[in-house]
C-alpha cells in the first residue's frame, strides 16, 4: 500500500515517538508523552475521510495499552460519543491491519470484528467481490 500523504498530524519533531500509516493502520514507534498522544487524538478526531477511524482506533489501542486510566479520560473528553470511540477501538484491535480492505467501509469490519480471523478474511474477501454493501 503506498503512505498516506497526511502532514497535518503526528508527534513534533523533538519527539523520540513517531506515526507509521497506510490508508488502513496507524502504529506508534518509540514512546510519545502522553501530551503527545493527546494532541494527536485532538488532531485525528476532526477527519471526515476513509483513514479516520482505523488511525483514531490504532491510536486509542495504542494509548490504552500504554497510559491506562488516563486514555479513557482522554476518550470521555473527547467530542465524539464514547460508544462511537469504543466501537473504532475495538474494530481496530479485533481486525489485524492485514485484513483490513480499503475498498470496504470501516462497518463492514465492524460486522465481521467478532468472527475468527480467517472467517474475518473470507467475509471481507466475499463483500469486496460481490460489492456488498453494509447499510
Amino acid at each position: 500500500m503506498e503512505a498516506t500523504k497526511k502532514t497535518d498530524f503526528g508527534f513534533p519533531k523533538s519527539s523520540t515517538a513517531s506515526l507509521q500509516t497506510d490508508e488502513v493502520s496507524l502504529t506508534v514507534t518509540g514512546t510519545p508523552t502522553v501530551v503527545e498522544w493527546v494532541q494527536t487524538v485532538e488532531k485525528i478526531k476532526h477527519w471526515k475521510d476513509s483513514t479516520f477511524a482505523w488511525y483514531l482506533g490504532d491510536l486509542l489501542n495504542y494509548g490504552e495499552a500504554h497510559y491506562g486510566e488516563m486514555a479513557s479520560q482522554v476518550m470521555d473528553a473527547t467530542s465524539k460519543a464514547y460508544s462511537t470511540l469504543r466501537r473504532y477501538a475495538d474494530t481496530a484491535q479485533r481486525v489485524h491491519p492485514t485484513r483490513r480492505k480499503l475498498t470496504l467501509s470501516f462497518s463492514h469490519h465492524w460486522v465481521v470484528k467478532d468472527l475468527p480471523p480467517d472467517e474475518q478474511t473470507k467475509a471481507l474477501d466475499d463483500a469486496e467481490f460481490h460489492g456488498w454493501s453494509y447499510e
